[in-house]
């Protein structure tokens, strides 16, 4: 080992062109990483291979993991734009760290960097829900025979945005009917707060 050289990533930015565009890693996105390679060394180093790893597997998957460089300089730095790419699973926890090994090497020498990223998913909550029986007896209690109105608050608690929500409201007593149960909603941002009503 040459440890008058060394090779670390000096700077990455992650590419979510294809996702939301925030540089930063969100559940279900494929990125690519464009990286500066910097030679802290006194010497050049040439023909060097970087991988990059992960010890994440359950949430990450490295679609390609490795880049070759032809030269680096003293002192200097090679950018590779796209050198990696992975892709982030749909099922990630909110603010779960994904943990990454980066290893260089010219073939005799081998240098290694540890990294790590913090992901952003949503995470839905109902925050609270009450009835409605004005359209029935006004006695704030559901009636046989009542017709009422369930309303539901939620609000995306994560930080990243959610596509496609589905809230449906469902009875496992068969003398409660919905005339009415599901709301869709297109797009429920970071932070932002959800309405659904039932009947």
């Amino acid at each position: 080992q040459d440890n008058s050289n060394y090779i670390y990533a000096e700077k990455v930015v992650i590419n979510d062109a294809e996702g939301n565009s925030n540089a930063q890693l969100d559940y279900g996105e494929k990125v690519t990483l464009d990286v500066d390679f910097y030679n802290l060394g006194i010497n050049d180093i040439n023909n060097i291979t970087a991988t990059l790893s992960t010890t994440s597997n359950d949430i990450i998957e490295i679609t390609n993991d490795e880049v070759t460089i032809s030269s680096i300089t003293s002192n200097s730095t090679a950018t590779i734009n796209a050198a990696f790419t992975i892709e982030v699973n749909e099922n990630v926890k909110d603010y779960e760290y994904a943990y990454f090994t980066l290893t260089c090497t010219d073939g005799e020498n081998v240098y290694t960097q540890d990294l790590q990223y913090k992901i952003l998913a949503p995470e839905l909550s109902i925050v609270k829900a009450n009835y409605d029986d004005s359209n029935g007896d006004s006695d704030g209690f559901v009636d046989i025979g009542e017709s009422v109105q369930i309303h539901i608050s939620g609000k995306n608690k994560g930080h990243s945005a959610c596509e496609n929500v589905l809230i449906k409201a469902v009875s496992h007593d068969d003398n409660v009917i919905f005339s009415s149960n599901e709301k869709s909603i297109d797009k429920v941002e970071a932070g932002a707060n959800m309405m659904a009503t039932f009947t």
